[in-house]
């Protein structure tokens, strides 16, 4: 077994720009996109990433029981 830790990067308060969504009812009016409202003429609201670290595990089975399937080589 193998641990580690990533970085997710997912929607939430943060500094790098995200995506771009439809704009929600109580959205702040500071995360428009004015640019994209003039090219849409609908209001779209900047998305910022929020980095998430998350536990990684891989499990490797390497026994020979796990080759179920495969074609054995006799001498």
């Amino acid at each position: 077994m193998y641990t580690g830790a990533t970085t997710l990067k997912t929607p939430g308060p943060g500094m790098e720009f995200y995506s771009l969504r439809e704009y929600i009812p109580g959205d702040s009016f500071r995360s428009i996109n004015w640019k994209a409202f003039a090219r849409t003429g609908e209001l779209m609201v900047n998305e910022k990433t929020r980095d998430a670290v998350t536990d990684v595990f891989i499990f490797l089975d390497i026994r020979d029981v796990s080759r179920i399937g495969t074609v054995l080589k006799t001498h």
